[in-house]
């Protein structure tokens, strides 16, 4: 967990025309973060995320899952937080859905 090695990364791809990365991309560092005990670096990941995209309600409801099955459900809950405040209201209905159901088969 070098996080002055993932923000110089992240700076040298956007500064070499590589592409910045993608929402993708931002969502599996933040899955990769948690899973690496450094969740006080979420809300950097999350300021560099696009939730009005079409893509974005899908790709964020597979990580939403993904964060409660390895026990982040409080980053699971901030990503449902922040897309619900920031997408289109279809985006967020669905990513509360996925986030409440997979709750529920968690604790049964």
């Amino acid at each position: 967990g070098d996080i002055s090695a993932m923000n110089r990364t992240i700076a040298e791809s956007s500064q070499a025309g590589n592409g910045a990365f993608a929402d993708g991309e931002f969502l599996e560092l933040l899955f990769v973060l948690c899973e690496a005990n450094h969740k006080d670096q979420v809300g950097k990941i999350l300021d560099k995320l696009h939730p009005e995209t079409e893509e974005f309600g899908w790709l964020a409801s597979h990580l939403t899952v993904r964060l409660v099955n390895a026990g982040h459900d409080d980053v699971a809950y901030n990503l449902v937080q922040f897309t619900v405040e920031n997408s289109a209201e279809e985006s967020g209905r669905v990513i509360s859905f996925e986030f409440l159901e997979q709750l529920v088969k968690m604790n049964t």
